[in-house]
């Protein structure tokens, strides 16, 4: 099952890659109607209301450790795919491909120029983004089991968190440890107004504020250079 998951979630990612790359649809009208389109088909499906089950076995991604691996004793699953996805964000900011990846976010008609297939780096992306979001899932899906509002407003964080850890929507700039610690601050920043009694109906407006904010500071700079 979740080798299942993993081939569907980079199947939905080269389906964006390619409509993105083929179609020139802008890459986030391109998530947010697949988003939309995989919410209806939920909800066609299900009628509406939560429907089956996961196994304990399955269960065990977001609520036990790692069992019967010596080396790595009771690590929990979370913790080994922030180490995995750590490893990676290394690998990716010092091997061409990553390299490539940045120029054809910053300026993909010089990128082409060079020689590079924008196309298929762009696909690439996306197929990696759409493993990821799954990876994601099953975690969360582990953890949380059957539920309609296990995920709700992640991708409102997700793109919080990005432009926190200095990533350009727009591409061109940032990193995946950029991100990875925009993420952990927004977590504190959250937990820190739970500690202090604000209430949580303002965390979408500090969302909001933080990602105009972002934007602003970011056009600002570009206005500058």
């Amino acid at each position: 099952m979740v080798l299942l998951l993993l081939a569907f979630g980079a199947v939905v990612g080269l389906v964006n890659g390619l409509i993105t790359t083929r179609l020139r649809v802008p890459s986030f009208i391109t998530t947010l109607g697949m988003f939309l389109i995989l919410v209806g088909a939920v909800y066609l499906w299900s009628d509406g209301a939560p429907k089956g089950g996961l196994s304990e076995e399955f269960r065990r991604f977001g609520r036990r450790a790692v069992e019967d691996v010596p080396v790595l004793g009771r690590l929990p699953y979370a913790l080994l795919v922030l180490l995995v996805l750590a490893a990676l964000a290394v690998l990716l900011m010092r091997s061409d491909f990553g390299r490539t990846l940045v120029a054809v976010g910053d300026n993909p008609r010089t990128a082409e120029l060079s020689g590079v297939r924008v196309w298929r780096t762009r696909t690439i992306a996306f197929i990696l983004s759409g493993l990821a979001a799954a990876v994601a899932a099953i975690l969360l899906g582990g953890y949380s089991g059957v539920s309609f509002q296990a995920g709700a407003g992640l991708e409102f964080g997700a793109i919080t968190a990005v432009v926190l850890g200095g990533v350009a929507l727009g591409g061109g700039r940032g990193s995946v440890v950029g991100a990875m610690l925009g993420a952990l601050t927004l977590e504190l920043l959250f937990a820190l107004m739970n500690f202090y009694g604000v209430s949580g109906a303002l965390r979408s407006t500090v969302q909001g504020a933080i990602i105009l904010l972002a934007v602003a500071v970011s056009a600002t700079r570009s206005s500058s250079r």
